[in-house]
């Protein structure tokens, strides 16, 4: 005979039935009259309220929570400082940043003046984002385009140029327009050779190219420094007399 079969009353072969349980294999009749141990005993009704008030009960917990979030949310941008007006006013690298996205939007009309103002600011506070450097760089070498250094007095085109150097964020034809525009007639003449040695040393520290106007700057900044010496000699001489 065949393991694992057995011969109905036809002689039919047909696989047992097996249930295999910790104690061993039970048999046929074993296995038939076993019984699913009953349910505990649960009331529907009872089922559904649990439901209700656990659904009623996280529900609550969440609606806190949201309006938690909102609180919070609400609160933080509460406590944020007002801005400045102008990029003129600001004193911080966090103040930059919040207000870095608004300038670079509005630097397309802006006047040479408020440009120049935010690569003071950048470079005050050691802000360099090369999106609104590029932006305000543009912008700023159309104002110098039009003629007259945009309408910028020297000394504040120096601390643009220092500012922008010192940020490394380097705009070739913004640094080559601003060399020719304070060396052609005479624009750079007001310049004391402190503020020519931070213009010559802007452009050294980008390493950009030689060219005419630059080397004009560099020979002005020697001569100046040179009649600064000069002064200081005289000065020093007329003390040491007066003293004696």
């Amino acid at each position: 005979a065949l393991a694992g079969l057995a011969g109905d009353p036809q002689g039919r072969p047909s696989r047992s039935p097996r249930r295999t349980g910790v104690g061993g294999p039970l048999s046929g009749d074993a296995a038939s009259t076993r019984r699913p141990a009953p349910a505990s005993p649960r009331s529907p009704s009872s089922d559904g309220e649990l439901r209700g008030l656990d659904g009623k009960r996280f529900a609550w917990m969440d609606s806190n929570d949201e309006d938690g979030a909102e609180e919070s949310g609400d609160s933080a941008e509460e406590e944020l400082p007002p801005l400045p007006a102008s990029a003129a006013g600001v004193k911080s690298f966090a103040e930059m940043l919040r207000m870095a996205p608004r300038l670079r939007a509005d630097a397309h009309g802006m006047p040479a003046q408020e440009l120049a103002d935010i690569c003071i600011a950048a470079g005050r506070v050691k802000f360099y984002d090369a999106a609104l450097l590029d932006a305000v760089s543009v912008q700023l070498l159309q104002r110098l385009s039009e003629g007259g250094l945009g309408g910028l007095a020297p000394e504040r085109l120096v601390d643009v140029v220092a500012s922008l150097a010192g940020l490394n964020a380097y705009h070739p034809r913004l640094f080559s327009t601003t060399a020719r525009s304070l060396a052609a007639d005479g624009a750079a003449s007001g310049l004391d050779a402190s503020h020519l040695k931070v213009l010559v040393d802007s452009f050294r520290a980008v390493r950009h190219p030689s060219e005419d106007a630059v080397e004009a700057l560099a020979q002005r900044m020697r001569r100046a420094r040179y009649e600064a010496a000069k002064e200081d000699i005289v000065r020093d001489e007329l003390q040491r007399r007066w003293v004696r």
